[in-house]
């Protein structure tokens, strides 16, 4: 499970995955933060990103403002409560 949704702030998102996943990062990313499930810190798990990899983001997370210029496109998909808290 890859989980950033319990990080408290915004920095880490972008310190530990967006910023190094970027054109000018090192490509060495963190995929988990936080593991919700477990409870287990994966903050020291880092994996090599390749130059051309796509990072699709799943949550609303990837609309805060301070992540705008990190983007190159983002794609908002609305669904009802009720199928989108289900399939958790």
């Amino acid at each position: 499970m890859t989980s950033f949704e319990s990080v408290s702030t915004w920095q880490q998102p972008l310190q530990l995955l967006l910023g190094q996943a970027g054109r000018d990062g090192s490509g060495e990313v963190v995929l988990c933060a936080h593991d919700p499930l477990t409870g287990k810190d994966h903050r020291d798990k880092t994996v090599m990103a390749p130059k051309d990899a796509v990072l699709i983001v799943d949550s609303v997370f990837a609309f805060r403002p301070e992540y705008n210029s990190l983007w190159d496109y983002r794609i908002w998909l609305e669904v009802r409560q009720r199928p989108s808290t289900s399939r958790r």
